[in-house]
């Protein structure tokens, strides 16, 4: 019975020793385009036979890569060809009391995000495992506005829309107000879905609209599409339009209420056009025209 007992302490011991020294790291990330490290480190001298890397699919198959059997740094490639060999190159380190084998992984995608890999030592005592799982991101680009500044007609609506090349994983896009009294931006309580418009590669491409609803208050606003979990004061990660009444009302209403006019875009004819522009855009923009053309000819 002591014996037994002897026994299974020891092995305790050992399979906690083995187990504690062997260093697979649960996820590794690595931006798209770059490189990432896949490890599988063995230390305290553990006497091994072979080193194994294994791709594991979807479908709950695993495919091998590559060996590394005992005493030599010449890698055993796999016959099969998985798109993988030519992306790795091997880091092998041996040495008296630790041994690495590890996967470098280049041209990362976003195909490679979630994909899991799984390093199998076979060694003196038995089997160790340990599965990686890899994790790519890229950032987004500068949010893109077809308009700086926009003059629309007293108690009336106008959709403006915000592309971006919201990165991978996709971030979300974000619209926030500062009226001409405010002294810093909010986040609108509205927010409309936003829209995929294309995706080729890791490059994904959205649009998100807002509308604007003009009125005595909302001349001088400015809107701002930022991207959510950046620094919405940061010019690499917001774009802006400012939207102010035609310039025959501003000055009636000055005159009639006091109004002061936030006039950033003082001319007349500034009236941004969209490289784009909706059949809502181009109807509004004649409109506008028409009602500016209208003051001038009075002002004559």
């Amino acid at each position: 019975m002591e014996s037994h007992l002897q026994n299974t302490i020891v092995c305790f011991v050992l399979l906690a020793v083995v187990n504690g020294n062997f260093d697979v790291p649960p996820s590794v990330s690595g931006r798209i385009g770059a490189k990432t490290r896949l490890d599988c480190r063995l230390n305290d001298g553990y006497r091994w036979y072979v080193i194994s890397w294994y791709k594991l699919n979807s479908d709950g198959t695993k495919e091998l890569l590559v060996s590394l059997p005992s005493d030599t740094k010449t890698p055993d490639w796999s016959s099969s060809d998985s798109g993988y060999r030519r992306r790795m190159r091997p880091k092998i380190s041996i040495e008296k009391f630790r041994t690495e084998f590890n996967l470098e992984l280049t041209h990362l995608s976003c195909e490679d995000e979630g994909q899991a890999f799984q390093c199998i030592i076979i060694g003196q005592t038995g089997t160790m495992t340990g599965i990686t799982y890899i994790h790519t991101h890229s950032e987004p680009k500068r949010p893109e506005i077809h308009y700086d500044y926009l003059f629309i007609e007293m108690n009336s609506s106008f959709e403006i829309e915000c592309q971006v090349d919201v990165g991978f994983p996709p971030k979300r896009i974000v619209w926030m107000y500062k009226s001409a009294f405010d002294h810093d931006f909010q986040v609108m309580e509205v927010q409309r879905p936003q829209v995929q418009v294309s995706r080729e590669n890791c490059h994904i491409i959205v649009r998100k609209p807002v509308l604007i609803f003009m009125n005595r208050k909302s001349s001088g606003a400015v809107y701002r599409c930022t991207i959510e979990g950046y620094d919405y004061t940061d010019q690499q990660y917001f774009d802006e339009v400012t939207v102010q009444l035609p310039k025959v009302e501003v000055e009636t209403i000055s005159n009639q209420r006091g109004y002061r006019e936030d006039a950033k875009c003082p001319d007349v004819g500034c009236i941004a056009e969209s490289n784009y522009p909706s059949n809502t855009a181009t109807s509004l923009n004649i409109a506008v025209r028409t009602a500016l053309l209208a003051a001038i000819l009075v002002s004559l």
